[in-house]
């Protein structure tokens, strides 16, 4: 991961309801606005930071992440660039679509590692 240029941070906690999105999305506008490239990623099944952050996950071509098997799902014929959208509030988002069902027909398996690498492309 030197080969990004940046720096990752991760906001991770197995319990729910202990500010993981809110946090993610107070650091994400608070970097964006002190001018830094800030690229907010939602894998939470829930989709909540993609529904703060100014979309609605049921219209977003978007993400879908099963947690017990560590893989994330996008569209067919979509590249990880393209559903990433710039929010209202400076920082970059790869939204969630609030799904969880590995057998959707219109989802392949991207392995977590292919995804960031194809960003850093």
């Amino acid at each position: 991961m030197s080969n990004m240029g940046g720096k990752m941070v991760s906001i991770i906690s197995i319990s729910g309801g202990v500010g993981k999105t809110t946090t993610v999305w107070n650091l994400s506008y608070l970097l964006a606005q002190r001018s830094l490239k800030v690229l907010a990623v939602d894998f939470d099944q829930s989709a909540l930071l993609t529904f703060v952050s100014g979309f609605d996950p049921s219209k977003v071509i978007g993400t879908c992440f099963i947690p017990m098997e560590y893989e994330v799902y996008i569209p067919e014929n979509i590249g990880t660039h393209d559903i990433i959208s710039h929010t209202e509030f400076g920082y970059d988002l790869l939204p969630s679509k609030g799904c969880g069902l590995k057998n959707d027909r219109d989802m392949k398996q991207l392995a977590i590692r292919n995804m960031f690498k194809e960003i850093n492309k």
